[in-house]
């Protein structure tokens, strides 16, 4: 990588990579900290080199749809030759999956589950709201502060998608296990409201248990068209039993909406529940 990016930019230290390409640090005299996404347009399995570069613009503006302090921002874009430039907003802290690497394994305690997935239901919600699918919401993807969990930061929009332009939408692409089911029992899904939810209930389900609601057999058994039951064994209240109930329902129609989430007992009844938790 060059010292500069673009526009005076200046490229830091590689904080991850994936498939397509690798996201760095940046900075610039008088703008604040950010992060570059360099995107190889040409590393794209199934897409051509325009069709990428359309993708990659296409997550640009619903990012720029997005005014939510739990989401990031997008500063500028940038393509040159086959190479696309995002530079957004630095997230500074860690992502969830590194927080069950603690000690207190398999799962962290109720009360940090709700201040994470509190502010997690809000951002979708407010994606929802505009008719906006993140579509790839799992543990990588959410960053933390370290200092303040109640600072939280959905990332990587590369497989989101407006509802309000496509009118049906199909899958971009998924994480198997924080896919829905209709993912394992469709070669082509259709992505809806529904498709975040299941997502969000397999990140809380993580986070309280240190396992997934469903087994490689459950996997089997939705490809098969099988019928599912979903036992999640976790040592928990009631309220967050109800919550993960209202999310990981197999056939999508059942599960609640983000606002229908947060209007349970578990959030809305959290401050006088925490005072005994911490007591």
């Amino acid at each position: 990588m060059e010292a500069l990016v673009v526009d005076g930019w200046e490229v830091g230290n590689l904080l991850g990579s994936g498939h397509a390409g690798e996201v760095y640090m940046c900075t610039k005299k008088g703008k604040p900290s950010a992060v570059v996404k360099v995107v190889d347009l040409e590393k794209f399995k199934t897409l051509s080199k325009s069709a990428a570069l359309q993708r990659m613009r296409a997550e640009v503006a619903i990012m720029s749809e997005l005014n939510h302090r739990c989401v990031v921002q997008p500063f500028e874009a940038h393509c040159n030759n086959s190479t696309f430039l995002l530079i957004m907003s630095y997230a500074p802290g860690i992502t969830l999956d590194k927080i069950l690497l603690e000690p207190d394994l398999p799962g962290i305690s109720e009360s940090r589950v709700l201040r994470i997935m509190r502010q997690l239901l809000r951002a979708v919600h407010h994606m929802h709201q505009r008719d906006i699918i993140h579509g790839d919401l799992k543990l990588e993807n959410i960053v933390v502060d370290s200092d303040n969990e109640d600072k939280l930061k959905i990332t990587d929009f590369g497989f989101s998608q407006h509802l309000l332009y496509l009118g049906t939408a199909r899958a971009l692409g998924w994480t198997e296990c924080y896919a829905p089911p209709e993912c394992h029992s469709h070669p082509y899904p259709i992505v809806s409201k529904e498709y975040d939810i299941w997502s969000c209930g397999v990140i809380m389900c993580v986070l309280l248990t240190g396992k997934l609601p469903l087994t490689m057999d459950d996997y089997k058994a939705l490809k098969d068209d099988r019928p599912v039951d979903i036992k999640i064994k976790v040592n928990c209240s009631s309220a967050a039993l109800e919550v993960l109930g209202a999310m990981l329902q197999i056939n999508s129609e059942d599960r609640m909406s983000a606002e229908e989430v947060l209007s349970l007992p578990f959030f809305c009844n959290s401050s006088r529940r925490l005072f005994f938790m911490q007591g």
